[in-house]
């Protein structure tokens, strides 16, 4: 049997714990382990590229804060994202739940077809990590300047996105692509400023 890619174990496993009382949205975190601060980010960074959310004035400093606080948090404790009780005990239906697994399933392969564990080295190591998540303060800094320009915040959020990917995947050529989105993230506050 093939081994399993990141995300369709994470899909597997919250298929497994959908029962008739549906999951908690704790459980869903917790499946997602150490993938949530990837998973939040790769979401919010999509969000951010819809024109319509991105476009919004003071998107992207409410998405800034948010993503500031994810990191912040993800430092303070290991593990996944902390959420407050009342989130975390609520539930997901089953029926729903499964429903939306089934639309992501697709999109979930697609994401693994185009990642691996490349390089490896580059998305593991706590080293590693701590310079993705210094990337992606800069990159979450870098939002609240660049949008007050038009399309100003494609790089910062492309990067923000990329960056996601490659902690839910740990994909090292994802980091290198991060960080080039970093660098043109940083070359686009300094032109049009």
């Amino acid at each position: 049997m093939a081994e399993q890619r990141p995300l369709e174990t994470v899909i597997s496993d919250l298929r497994d714990q959908a029962d008739g009382d549906g999951v908690s949205v704790g459980d869903f975190v917790a499946a997602l382990e150490d993938r949530s601060l990837g998973g939040l980010l790769a979401v919010l960074g999509f969000l951010l590229l819809v024109p319509v959310v991105g476009g919004l004035p003071g998107a992207p400093v409410v998405v800034s804060v948010l993503i500031l606080g994810a990191v912040a948090q993800s430092f303070l404790q290991s593990g996944g994202l902390w959420l407050p009780g009342v989130v975390r005990e609520r539930r997901v239906d089953a029926d729903r739940l499964r429903g939306f697994l089934d639309r992501a399933e697709p999109w979930a392969e697609r994401v693994d077809r185009l990642t691996g564990h490349r390089l490896g080295f580059l998305a593991e190591s706590r080293a590693a990590r701590l310079a993705i998540v210094g990337c992606v303060v800069v990159l979450a800094l870098s939002l609240i300047f660049l949008g007050l320009v038009p399309a100003g915040i494609v790089p910062a959020a492309l990067g923000i996105l990329v960056f996601g990917l490659a902690l839910m995947a740990r994909d090292g050529v994802l980091v290198l692509i991060g960080y080039a989105m970093t660098g043109a993230a940083i070359w686009a506050g300094t032109t049009l400023i």
